[in-house]
Parts: structure tokens; sequence; C-alpha cells
């Protein structure tokens, strides 16, 4: 007696072998591919005032067309009358004591400022940094004036 193969099994056999066919989301190997994210265009963050300054503000990141350096423009809502030093610092403002500068940016006067630094948009998104304004000091590092995190 003389088997009969059904005429699907080998076209079904052929796809299986050739790994043609891939699900949506899944790389040919089997491993989830995660979707490419969009680089973000710019982001704007919020600078609140710290230890009784009142000054206030916005600081708008907007990444350079390389997207390996990154502009940043800080803008304070009144004339701080002073000098003040701009910096990206890693951690968060509400533990500003373990704020640690990332990138010094450079001083401002009148209340507006811009500066590129080398760190990409994308690398400060990825970890908690914050813009930081500081009044001066004759050591490194003076108090803190306005703080805004990045990405939050």
């Amino acid at each position: 007696m003389r088997r009969r193969t059904l005429p699907l099994l080998p076209a079904l056999l052929a796809l299986a072998g050739c790994g043609g066919a891939t699900a949506l989301g899944t790389s040919p190997n089997g491993g989830t591919q995660l979707p490419r994210q969009a680089p973000a265009k710019r982001v704007r963050v919020r600078l609140v005032s710290a230890n009784a300054t009142g000054l206030r503000g916005t600081a708008l990141l907007t990444p350079a067309r390389d997207r390996q350096k990154t502009r940043v423009t800080v803008s304070l809502d009144r004339d701080p009358s002073r000098r003040l030093s701009v910096e990206i610092a890693v951690g968060s403002c509400p533990r500003m004591l373990a704020l640690q500068p990332e990138a010094v940016l450079g001083t401002m006067e009148h209340g507006l400022a811009s500066w590129r630094t080398p760190v990409r948009l994308a690398s400060l998104l990825s970890m908690p940094a914050a813009v930081v304004v500081r009044t001066p000091s004759p050591t490194r590092g003076g108090p803190i004036a306005a703080c805004g995190e990045i990405g939050r």
C-alpha cells in the first residue's frame, strides 16, 4: 500500500527550513528586537528656585545636527544682577548635596546664555541628570541658586 503525502507538506517544510518568515518584533535568530526610539528633538527643563534665591527659569536642550553634542540655552525669569555658573550634573534636584558635575557649561550674565556640550542628549535622558545654576563662590561649586531635572 502506498502512502499519499499532502501537497502542502513539502511547501511547509521548505518555508520552515529557510528562515524566511519572522514574526514582527523578532529577529531571525529568535531574539526580540526592541523598537528603535527616535532621538528627542528638544527637551525643556523647568528650573526651580533653590536655597531661597527666588531664581526660576527654563533650560532648552537641543541635539546638535550630528547628535554627538547638545546645545543648552538657559533663560532666567529675571536678571540675577550677578554672574552665575551653569552646569549639567548627575543626580536629582531634591538631593542637591549629592549632585555630581558632569559638564560645566560656563558663566551667564543678565539671565540668558547658551553653550554646546560634548554630552549627547540621549545620554542625558538615560540617566538622572539636572541643569544646575550656581551662585559665585571662591571655591569650586558654589551654592545652588536654581535646579531643573532633565527628562522629568
